[in-house]
């Protein structure tokens, strides 16, 4: 488990939780104001990585596997409340390649 705060970038890759080739779920505890778009976490790199952020109002994951395949997941609707825990599970199967 990994608790970040506002404020926390530039977290080195050996320094955070590696999620490469495993099932892993992250939840965001955000207060968005209206209108608002952006990356909520990301863990990302020259050659792929993923992302979890806002636009349009609604939140988005995306994964990209080295930029040869991409993996995305979006609400339905955008979200109507202002302050939300979004959460998204990604897990390792036979459509997800391997790093």
């Amino acid at each position: 488990s990994l608790t970040l705060y506002e404020g926390m970038t530039g977290i080195m890759e050996n320094a955070f939780i590696n999620v490469k080739g495993r099932s892993y779920n992250v939840t965001a505890e955000v207060e968005v104001p209206a209108g608002a778009s952006g990356v909520i976490i990301s863990q990302a790199g020259r050659f792929g990585g993923w992302s979890m952020y806002m636009k349009g109002g609604r939140a988005h994951y995306v994964y990209n596997f080295g930029g040869l395949q991409r993996f995305t997941a979006s609400s339905k609707a955008p979200l109507a409340r202002r302050r939300f825990a979004s959460s998204c599970t990604a897990c390792q199967n036979s459509s997800m390649p391997r790093p």
